[in-house]
């Protein structure tokens, strides 16, 4: 709805409200026209030789379609020798389901709320997930994590592992390349602090930490 509301488009199309945004970020606008568009550039090796981002966008679009269902990760199963982590689960009986199909883990995820806006959150969903799977089988979050005491709540929740995107995006916005590093001593300090509040000596729980 965001996009739509937003007259997202591609290819772009230069509008009035597009124009304005150009002339208010020149620095960003030169160093498009100079480095070209953003790409889909992990779809590419699978896409023609020099298929349009249009083109690409279709072929992602494609790949997220309704048509998977449990028959065909078993397929992919079967097939692929290597290890497979399942992401957007957020039932539990899903997660067992994957779990007895040969997946290796779990990645609890509502993808950012943008594909469907009234699904559960992962924090929410987890600690059901947790419970139904077998202590050693690893699960992933992600989804509004924004600071380290986030991660903490994700990882007390059942959480072995705890994925941040969106702030690592603002952080290079705001700062450039250095963003990324200096975010990564943010969230250092951000977990050293409720981890010494709470009583956590280290992140290994399955150790007793805590």
């Amino acid at each position: 709805m965001r996009d739509l509301r937003n007259g997202f488009a591609l290819p772009l199309k230069l509008g009035p409200r597009l124009a304005f945004d150009l002339l208010r970020h020149p620095g960003w606008a030169l160093r498009t026209a100079r480095h070209g568009a953003p790409r889909f550039a992990n779809f590419e090796p699978y896409a023609e030789r020099g298929s349009s981002t249009q083109s690409l966008a279709q072929l992602m679009a494609g790949q997220s379609s309704g048509r998977l269902d449990w028959a065909l990760l078993r397929e992919i199963r079967d097939c692929w020798p290597g290890q497979i982590i399942l992401k957007g689960v957020s039932a539990s009986q899903d997660a067992v389901k994957a779990a007895e199909t040969g997946i290796d883990a779990v990645w609890v995820s509502n993808h950012g709320g943008r594909q469907l806006s009234s699904a559960p959150a992962p924090l929410d969903a987890i600690p059901e997930i947790r419970r139904a799977l077998p202590p050693s089988f690893p699960l992933a979050l992600d989804g509004g994590i924004r600071s380290g005491e986030d991660m903490i709540k994700a990882l007390a929740a059942g959480a072995d592992f705890v994925f941040a995107g969106r702030p690592f995006l603002y952080a290079i916005a705001a700062l450039g390349p250095s963003g990324a590093s200096r975010l990564i001593t943010q969230f250092a300090y951000e977990l050293e602090n409720p981890m010494a509040q709470i009583g956590w000596s280290d992140l290994d729980l399955k150790d007793g930490a805590g």
